[in-house]
């Protein structure tokens, strides 16, 4: 039997393909229930795939937020988006009160699941389209697309009443926490870095007048 009666009589085998292509390929063979399933993907279009971003990579693996090198990029779009269209938006600076405490009492295990959980709360207060950042050990970024500055005191609000409103639960202990919050809003002077540090000021001050708190600058 030829190559060209086998092509005719087997028409989705992507192995005839190839050999009536000169373009390098990659065929992939794997099981699937009951059969043998062949995939041909030409070697240019693997590089493009493999050179994806890899979606894990993204997050960080215990809080689920985004890491940290994400807090610059994602500042520098939304001031970008200010300056050419006007379109406003807030960053949040928060940070654990007292975390240290955490860890030092019940031991790092059961404050990486109490931060954990702050995370999410966090998180069930943001809106779709914002971005929650891990910026450092017990420290968030959430950055709020097309939030004018009373919007983001009442996202504030809201994450500092999820975290109030019950201990957080882990074995048999019931854990309460706070978090202080530092607000900031851009001007058409400021630059990713400048935004950052700004919030960050926020929040000390936040925490130099007594924690669970938000200040905005």
């Amino acid at each position: 039997m030829s190559l060209y009666q086998i092509k005719q009589g087997i028409k989705a085998c992507p192995l005839c393909d190839i050999l009536y292509d000169e373009q390098p390929h990659v065929i992939i063979v794997y099981p699937e229930e009951e059969r043998i399933v062949c995939h041909c993907i030409a070697a240019s279009r693997l590089k493009n795939l493999l050179e994806l971003p890899d979606m894990n990579s993204l997050y960080d693996p215990l809080t689920g937020a985004l890491r940290k090198e994400h807090a610059q990029m994602e500042t520098e779009k939304n001031l970008r988006n200010f300056v050419q269209f006007s379109i406003p938006f807030c960053v949040i600076f928060i940070d654990l009160d007292h975390f240290k405490a955490v860890n030092d009492t019940y031991g790092h295990l059961i404050g990486d699941q109490v931060l954990s959980e702050i995370s999410q709360r966090i998180k069930n207060t943001l809106r779709e389209e914002d971005s929650l950042i891990r910026y450092g050990g017990e420290e968030f970024i959430a950055i709020l697309q097309h939030a004018s500055l009373p919007v983001g005191l009442k996202v504030a609000e809201r994450i500092i009443g999820s975290v109030n409103a019950l201990p957080i639960t882990v074995e048999d202990k019931k854990i309460t926490m706070s978090v202080s919050i530092g607000i900031t809003t851009p001007e058409r002077s400021d630059t990713g870095s400048s935004l950052i540090e700004r919030a960050d000021t926020a929040l000390y001050k936040a925490k130099r007048n007594g924690r669970n708190r938000i200040e905005y600058l």
